[in-house]
């Protein structure tokens, strides 16, 4: 009887060891499988349901943008010259913007001043979408409320539709696609 009830004592204690280490593990991976640069997450961008902002900005090309002009339906890009996790998203996001429909509306915003401003810039310049610029603290940023970068939004008819910092998180949210 001594023995059944040692044998019971460890095979408790050896459950126990194993449901700590699958929790631990559990954890483990699901940090793995967000982006590095995931910073707040998702939950600190503009939540889909808020009303988007009335915003008025010029485009590099001189031109007035604003969310009447683009019928209350885009797609806006914030990416910031001094973030690097921007300058590997900007090439994906154009590439996206290029396989869209040539009416699609989208807006690209790039922050800041830096090394790499230019060249951004000109990336951003061979797609169909409408080019801001704007200095720290940009007008653009703040009205929508972006709190990090880069910051992917679906705006439709009027209202934030989805919200990502990856391509792929915005074409699963926006289209219900996987890529």
């Amino acid at each position: 009887m001594e023995i059944l009830a040692a044998a019971v004592t460890l095979l408790g204690a050896l459950c126990g060891v194993n449901l700590l280490l699958t929790y631990g593990l559990i954890r483990k991976m699901q940090r793995l499988s967000l982006p590095a640069d995931a910073g707040p997450g998702l939950e600190a961008l503009p939540k889909p349901g808020t009303q988007a902002p009335d915003f008025v900005a010029e485009g590099l090309a001189g031109e007035e943008i604003s969310a009447e002009r683009l019928d209350g339906s885009y797609l806006i890009g914030f990416f910031s010259v001094t973030c690097a996790p921007c300058r590997e998203r900007l090439p994906e996001f154009t590439e996206f913007l290029s396989e869209l429909p040539a009416d699609t509306n989208a807006v690209i915003a790039i922050v800041g001043d830096g090394p790499d401003r230019e060249n951004m810039i000109g990336m951003a310049r061979r797609t169909t979408a409408h080019v801001i610029h704007e200095d720290n603290p940009s007008k653009l940023v703040e009205s929508f409320g972006v709190n990090r970068f880069p910051t992917l939004l679906r705006v439709m008819d009027g209202y934030v539709a989805s919200n990502a910092t990856l391509v792929s998180q915005l074409v699963t949210a926006s289209y219900g696609l996987r890529i």
